[in-house]
This record gives structure tokens, sequence and C-alpha cells, in this order.
């Protein structure tokens, strides 16, 4: 049989171990080219089991927006800096921290990697006006950004869906 799991939060870290050949799972297999298949068919089986067993205040926030979203068609932002903004979902309650994510790259998103800041966790219930405080970002270039929430009861939601800025 096979063993396959990952840390939630920093997907760069995940294990595969085959207890037939390794059952004392000394041989992390993850890495190995030759078995990038089953690593594959497990990731794929994890996402739908988090998915199926998932309860409601889980759901991550929702209506994501930055000022560069915001601006008129053909308008130059005034500082190339975004300020984001979320709400939170009912589910959810009342937020006590947050975090947020940005990437140049979607795949390091999607595997909940911010390449260009990691805010960690913030302890806030702040939702709007999140200014910018990451790596420098260049004009001409996509940005990928989500965001994930601490409810009243110190519990994490899902990470929001990605979103994307671009700075003109």
């Amino acid at each position: 049989g096979w063993k396959y799991f990952r840390y939630v939060d920093d997907q760069r870290l995940e294990f595969l171990f085959d207890l037939t050949k390794d059952p004392e799972e000394k041989k992390n297999l993850a890495g190995s080219v030759n078995h990038q298949s089953k690593l594959q068919q497990l990731r794929t089986a994890f996402e739908r089991h988090t998915a199926m067993y998932r309860d409601s205040y889980g759901d991550g926030p929702v209506r994501l927006s930055t000022t560069l979203d915001r601006l008129p068609e053909g308008a130059v932002a005034q500082t190339p800096q975004p300020i984001f903004q979320w709400n939170t979902t009912p589910a959810s309650g009342k937020q006590r921290g947050y975090q947020l994510l940005v990437a140049g790259d979607r795949k390091l998103l999607d595997r909940n990697i911010g390449d260009y800041w990691d805010t960690r966790q913030v302890r806030s219930g702040q939702t709007e006006q999140v200014g910018y405080m990451g790596k420098a970002l260049h004009r001409g270039a996509t940005y990928y950004w989500k965001v994930r929430v601490w409810d009243s009861a110190n519990r994490t939601t899902d990470y929001s869906e990605t979103q994307s800025f671009r700075l003109e």
C-alpha cells in the first residue's frame, strides 16, 4: 500500500511512501521522477476527500478586490502598490486574523506559496485597506493573490479563490 500526506499551509512539504517496500517510512518518494503518477493520483484523492468532509465554517473569504481592480479603464494607478479587501462569509463568523499570499506564478499560489508576499498570520479583524508590503512589484507583470481568515474560534477557513492583478 501507499501513504501520502502533506502540510495544509505549505504544500511544498509532501510525503509519499511505498509501505510494502518501506514499512518504516524512511524513503520519501515525493521527489522521485518514477513516482510522479502515483503522487498525482494520491494528491487528487486527498483534495477530493478534503472537499467532501469539510465544514461550511471553512468557506474562504469572498468578493476580493484591490484598488487596481477598481480603476476606470485606461487610468493609471497613482501608486503601484495594491490595497486589498475581502468579505468573510456568514458561516465563518467574525474574523480574528488573516493570511494574505501574493505570487508571481499561479502554480505557486495553487500550492499556497506566496513568493512575493506571505503575511503569515496577522491577528486583526481588518478586511479592507490592507496595504501591500511584500517584494517590489514590476510594471507590466501579472500577480496572483488569495487570503484566508481565522474565525472567532481560532479556526482557519479555506483560502479564497485566486484573484489576479496587473501593474500597468
